[in-house]
């Protein structure tokens, strides 16, 4: 297994109780059926697996990561295999459904057809079931580009029309894409993510935006929040919804 994989995948292992906590719940698995959307490295199924879930789905479209998590799984969980299932697959093409939880991770902002993915990931969900989202970097903020457009200065990609910052991503590299959303980055806004939440259909148990511990993090809740500047500095946002 790659050394660069396996560290990734105990830090996101770690974070786990970090996204909880942001998150505000102490969630039970116990006997519960759980999918992960857009799993990564594996680690929240991992994780969900060992605080008692009977089923776990990990989804991803990404064949390395799905042939990383299924390569751990059957390397160093051996005993949680019957419980766990890594596929290849978007949630349109998942055939399963009365979910209990569907959790998803950092992955919000990479998903193009956020829109038809939001009713699907309900649709699976049972009455009762939880939606537990959380992610960042937006793409309004001083590093949403994730480093794509290569900008030496916060909110670089911002003072560039999209169609500047693709011609210098194909300069950069052998990649050649179209538009931003090609390189995975949706590019919405704090403000259109938030009215997706809030006109599910679900209820909302808690939500918050610009998450943080540090005293950096409370600077820039506190700048989010300021009406004409608010876009720029809403790093994270972090979900609880109910199907009712």
């Amino acid at each position: 297994m790659d050394r660069a994989n396996i560290d990734y995948y105990n830090n996101r292992y770690t974070y786990n109780d970090e996204f909880f906590k942001r998150l505000n719940i102490e969630p039970c698995f116990e006997d519960l059926k759980v999918m992960d959307v857009g799993c990564g490295h594996g680690a929240l199924c991992i994780y969900a697996a060992q605080k008692g879930a009977k089923r776990v789905l990990g989804i991803d479209i990404s064949d390395d990561l799905i042939d990383f998590a299924n390569e751990n799984l059957n390397i160093n969980h051996l005993l949680l295999k019957e419980r766990i299932e890594f596929k290849k697959s978007t949630i349109q093409g998942c055939d399963e459904f009365e979910f209990d939880i569907i959790t998803s991770n950092d992955s919000f902002e990479h998903i193009i057809d956020l829109d038809d993915c939001m009713k699907e990931m309900i649709k699976r969900l049972k009455v009762g079931g939880l939606l537990l989202i959380g992610f960042g970097t937006l793409y309004n903020t001083p590093y949403g580009d994730h480093g794509f457009t290569m900008s030496k200065v916060p909110w670089g990609h911002l003072l560039r029309s999209e169609k500047r910052n693709v011609k210098r991503i194909n300069k950069s590299g052998d990649k050649k894409i179209s538009s931003m959303t090609d390189m995975g980055l949706n590019m919405w806004s704090a403000k259109k993510y938030k009215k997706l939440f809030f006109n599910s259909g679900l209820e909302v148990l808690y939500f918050d935006k610009m998450v943080g511990y540090r005293f950096i993090s409370k600077i820039l809740k506190l700048l989010s929040k300021v009406p004409v500047i608010n876009e720029l500095f809403t790093l994270n946002m972090y979900c609880v919804l109910k199907k009712v």
